[in-house]
């Protein structure tokens, strides 16, 4: 059976979404211990047998550049660490409805969540995002916003996705969204510059001791 665009892209991140929802599994929880006691700075060394291309979420390619952002970024909906279905319980999403016609979705949220740098993570970043992908016509997420016609934020803790088209891929059933979710105080500035952004976070072998990714890190706040 020969796979499609789509297919192609998703078989060729099967492995590394694996080691991404395991990896996820251990900052999570992490995420949710740190919350609740005084910051302390950890370093974290983690070993691949490639280089990434990028560690920006954006531009990067590579299996390694996936299992990079996925302990970096957050997606609206994690993997469960037992069978790949939405792990509702830690995520940023925590429930999803859907219209009787398909095409529109409300996302619920759980509150009080922060970025690393203490900045308050809002239904806005989640739009912005995906506003600032399909505007972009950025192609590591072409597929999955293919259908998509808006995100909008309609307060902090809720987003609603219209469809063009009747569908279930957004519908919260399964995990098919995976755009890795970034802060719009911090992107923002590059909303009308797509080449200023694809520049940020380039990976040069030179920077193996000393590259550090400051925009991704999301912690609840509890």
């Amino acid at each position: 059976m020969k796979l499609g665009p789509l297919g192609h892209r998703r078989g060729a991140l099967a492995a590394a979404l694996m080691l991404s929802v395991l990896m996820s599994g251990m900052f999570a929880v992490s995420a949710w211990a740190q919350s609740s006691s005084p910051a302390q700075e950890t370093t974290f060394r983690f070993g691949d047998t490639s280089e990434p291309s990028s560690l920006n979420p954006i531009v990067g390619y590579l299996g390694t550049d996936y299992t990079f952002w996925a302990m970096s970024y957050n997606i609206p909906i994690e993997f469960s660490t037992k069978d790949f279905s939405p792990d509702y319980e830690h995520s940023i999403v925590t429930k999803v409805d859907a219209s009787s016609d398909g095409m529109t979705f409300t996302y619920h949220m759980r509150p009080n969540m922060k970025w690393s740098d203490g900045e308050a993570f809002t239904a806005n970043d989640v739009a912005w995002t995906y506003t600032f992908y399909i505007k972009n016509d950025v192609s590591n997420y072409a597929a999955d916003v293919a259908f998509i016609d808006s995100v909008t934020a309609t307060d902090d803790t809720t987003f609603v996705i219209k469809s063009t088209q009747p569908t279930s891929f957004y519908s919260g059933a399964s995990v098919f969204m995976y755009e890795f979710l970034l802060a719009e105080h911090v992107w923002g500035k590059y909303e009308d510059d797509y080449k200023a952004a694809g520049a940020i976070g380039t990976f040069k072998p030179a920077d193996r001791q000393t590259q550090v990714h400051p925009m991704g890190g999301l912690f609840i706040d509890r």
